[in-house]
Formats: C-alpha cells, structure tokens, sequence
C-alpha cells in the first residue's frame, strides 16, 4: 500500500497524495526496454507546503523512448488534472 510523501525542501513541505503516487507508479520503468514517460504534477501551496494533489498522464500522442520523451499533448489534457 503506497503512503502520502512528505519531503522537506528549501524551507517548503512538500507533500504528494496517495493517488498521485498510484498514478505515477503505473509508469516506472522496471523492465529494459521500458520507456521512459512523463507528466504535469498540479496542487497549491499553502502555509509554507507545496500539495501535490494530481497529475498528468503520459498520452499515445507522446514521443517516448528509453531515455527520453516529449509531451505531446494538448491544454485540454490539463484540464482534467488541474481540479485541485
């Protein structure tokens, strides 16, 4: 079971959720051949604490090899994680 992560970073908290990390997990590169992938993480930042709240997923309109990729995505991608 994956946990919220809290960090500290230049005097900030940084604190990712839970679902943000079960999103992002979907993407590691375990095998060789794995690609590596990429997105948008979205909170706020509130007394001294950087929220990550959501994130972007990688799309199939993406140019993703071993070592590197390109967002190719469009704002209405975005959209639907900006809901902080």
């Amino acid at each position: 079971m994956l946990q919220i992560i809290e960090l500290d970073y230049v005097g900030y908290k940084i604190v990712i959720t839970e679902e943000v990390l079960t999103k992002m997990v979907r993407y590691i590169q375990i095998g060789v051949k794995d690609s590596e992938s990429g997105g948008v993480l979205t909170g706020v930042i509130r007394d001294g604490e950087i929220q990550v709240k959501n994130c972007s997923v990688p799309t199939k309109h993406d140019k993703r090899s071993r070592y590197n990729f390109v967002r190719c995505d469009t704002p209405q991608i975005l959209d639907n994680c900006i809901n902080v």
